[in-house]
């Protein structure tokens, strides 16, 4: 999806909600002729290990990105956690229902995906992959095998106005 949505951003016409919809139709629809899951091998601060093939993923501290998807509708900026979920490799069928869930932020806790979802927090992670991935923060695209992801908390200053009483 990321890759696409470099190419989308820069039509005419087209904002960066639009752009990202766009980017997950025609990918989505490429998923007829090859895979859209990479292999992840995702280890957490405590030492859990996940390795499965996903569609995408998303490690974030808000509670939404792209063109409104809530793919961690929990998260909270100042909790000092980063949510993670993942979406195992499924049918090209299933993932046209699963879209609509995910970027409503319905799909914690629903039973229908729970054989599909990986859902956890933590402060830290490391996701290795056999495949190059293509990685998405706050819009900026990467490409590498490996990201290591760090929450620090209080690492943004902020300088706020005194306001009268």
């Amino acid at each position: 999806i990321a890759d696409r949505l470099i190419r989308y951003k820069k039509l005419p016409g087209v904002s960066g909600s639009m752009a990202y919809n766009l980017s997950v139709a025609v990918t989505v629809g490429g998923g007829l002729f090859h895979s859209l899951a990479k292999p992840m091998k995702v280890t957490f601060d405590d030492g859990e290990v996940i390795e499965e093939r996903c569609m995408f993923s998303v490690f974030g501290n808000g509670q939404v990105y792209g063109g409104g998807y809530h793919a961690a509708p929990e998260a909270k900026l100042d909790d000092g956690l980063i949510d993670f979920c993942a979406v195992s490799e499924i049918g090209l069928l299933r993932i046209a229902k699963v879209i609509g869930i995910y970027k409503k932020g319905e799909h914690l806790g629903n039973p229908a995906l729970a054989d599909i979802l990986k859902v956890r927090r933590c402060v830290s992670a490391k996701v290795e992959s056999t495949e190059v991935l293509t990685i998405s923060i706050d819009g900026e695209i990467f490409k590498s095998k490996i990201a290591e992801i760090k929450m620090i908390p209080g690492s943004l200053p902020f300088r706020v106005p005194a306001f009268e009483k």
